[in-house]
């Protein structure tokens, strides 16, 4: 099943980017399901840049969910693909190629 969700954000373009593109310090605050997150490498967000989140579904039912960018215009665009075992989804506007 395929669907979109566009949500519109009132604030500039660069100030979001800065916020997705570290969503690592978003890992174990409190009342977070985020167990743990590790960026893969460390350092700067770009193209290829993955994340392994740890998160707990319910107490004692952890997922991992990976996160690869796979486009990426800095302070613009930033496109990230998710998967579990029991979902795949996409963050960002893809590009269409026709």
């Amino acid at each position: 099943m395929d669907f979109d969700l566009s949500v519109e954000i009132g604030c500039p373009p660069a100030e979001v980017f800065a916020l997705l593109a570290d969503v690592e310090r978003f890992a174990a605050g409190p009342g977070s399901p985020v167990v743990s997150m590790e960026k893969i490498p460390p350092g700067r967000t770009e193209v290829g840049t993955r994340w392994r989140e740890v998160v707990r579904l319910l107490p004692g039912l952890p997922m991992t969910v990976w996160s690869v960018v796979i486009d990426l215009t800095p302070d613009a665009r930033l496109v990230v693909d998710f998967s579990s075992v029991a979902f795949w989804y996409q963050l960002g506007q893809p590009k269409r190629y026709t």
